[in-house]
């Protein structure tokens, strides 16, 4: 009597773990083809894959107006940006504190030659973990994508060097 219930029991709890996973996969995935919320400088919200280049490699570096060691990339970002026919490079501004007039203020101080967008920490940090496996840990944060596709993620300052050999 008991390892026939004990087997029915197991095959039970096989089927309802099974059952969970393929929803928390499901869902995983709707959360994936929603995309990440985010907000124009012109207060329009699009989609961020729109934002992503085709044919392109896409550097996407996510900063804040506060983080000292974002200043410090702006310069080499700008140069690939401008100098460069097959890379692109995207903002993301996590400023839930901040107002668009306070990031246009930064962007113009600092001068920064690529366009950045507005996303909340709270919506980054989740689909960056969808994305990456990973728990987004702050800025500077960069994302490699060649076109929409995702390609490579590195938490902390960067230079160019390094992003020009991972390219290549």
């Amino acid at each position: 009597m008991f390892v026939k219930n004990f087997s029915r029991n197991i095959n039970l709890f096989a089927l309802l773990f099974f059952a969970l996973l393929l929803s928390t996969q499901l869902i995983a995935e709707e959360i994936k083809k929603a995309g990440l919320k985010i907000q124009t400088l012109e207060g329009e919200h699009v989609s961020f894959k729109d934002q992503l280049q085709s044919g392109k490699w896409n550097i996407v570096f996510v900063w804040t107006t506060y983080c000292n060691h974002c200043v410090d990339q702006y310069a080499f970002l700008s140069e690939l940006h401008t100098d460069s026919n097959n890379i692109e490079v995207l903002g993301i501004c996590l400023n839930e504190q901040s107002s668009i007039e306070d990031v246009k203020t930064t962007i113009e101080e600092k001068q920064h030659e690529f366009p950045s967008i507005m996303a909340t920490a709270s919506d980054f940090s989740n689909a960056y973990e969808i994305n990456t496996g990973e728990p987004f840990s702050g800025t500077p944060t960069y994302l490699l994508y060649y076109g929409t596709d995702f390609q490579a993620f590195l938490d902390g300052p960067t230079n160019k060097k390094t992003i020009i050999d991972f390219i290549n």
